[in-house]
C-alpha cells in the first residue's frame, strides 16, 4: 500500500470519527474481546483467544442457537455471498489465506451459507476476526460500500451471538 493511500484512509477515518459508521461493530468487538479475555485468561493474544473460542463448546452452542434468529441468518447469508464473490483478505499480510464462509448446496444446486457445523463456526470466527483486524489496522475504508456491508454483516451476526452470551450471565 502506498503512503498516500494510507494517509487518505487515515483522513477518512478522522472525518468519520464524528459520525456513527463502523462504531457499533467496534463497540461490540470490545464487548466480545472482554468476554473472551475473561473466559480464556491464559490466552495472551487475541489470535490465541480466538483459537480457544474455536474450541469452546459453549460458544459453538451460542452460534448454533443464532440460527433461530432470522436477522442472523439473513446477514450470515449476505456475508457468505459477498465473500464468495471476493474472499476476505488479510490486508496487512497479503499472503495469508483468503477467507470465505462455509456453504451448503442442495440437490437443485441452491447455495446457502447457513451452515451450523463446527467447521462452519470456526470459519465464521476466522472471518469476523479478520474483519476486526482489517478494520482496526486501518485497512477498511468508511467510504467503501463493500467494507460497509462486510462490517454490517459482521456486526449483525456477532451481536446475535453476544446476546446469547449476555443472556447466560
Amino acid at each position: 500500500m502506498t503512503d498516500l493511500n494510507q494517509k487518505e484512509k487515515i483522513n477518512e477515518w478522522y472525518t468519520q470519527a464524528l459520525h456513527e459508521q463502523f462504531n457499533p461493530f467496534i463497540k461490540l468487538w470490545i464487548s466480545f474481546n472482554g468476554w473472551y479475555k475473561w473466559k480464556f485468561p491464559d490466552a495472551n493474544t487475541d489470535k490465541k483467544a480466538i483459537d480457544k473460542c474455536k474450541q469452546s463448546g459453549d460458544l459453538l452452542t451460542y452460534y448454533q442457537r443464532c440460527f433461530s434468529d432470522n436477522q442472523f441468518c439473513d446477514y450470515l447469508d449476505r456475508l457468505g455471498r459477498e465473500l464468495n464473490t471476493r474472499p476476505l483478505e488479510n490486508l496487512t499480510r497479503p499472503r495469508d489465506k483468503k477467507l470465505v464462509l462455509s456453504k451448503l448446496e442442495d440437490e437443485q444446486g441452491n447455495i446457502s451459507y447457513l451452515d451450523n457445523s463446527t467447521e462452519a463456526f470456526k470459519n465464521y470466527l476466522d472471518v469476523i476476526y479478520r474483519v476486526r483486524c482489517n478494520l482496526f489496522h486501518c485497512e477498511k475504508s468508511p467510504n467503501s460500500e463493500r467494507d460497509k456491508l462486510i462490517v454490517e454483516c459482521a456486526y449483525k451476526t456477532l451481536s446475535s451471538m453476544m446476546k446469547q452470551i449476555i443472556d447466560t450471565f
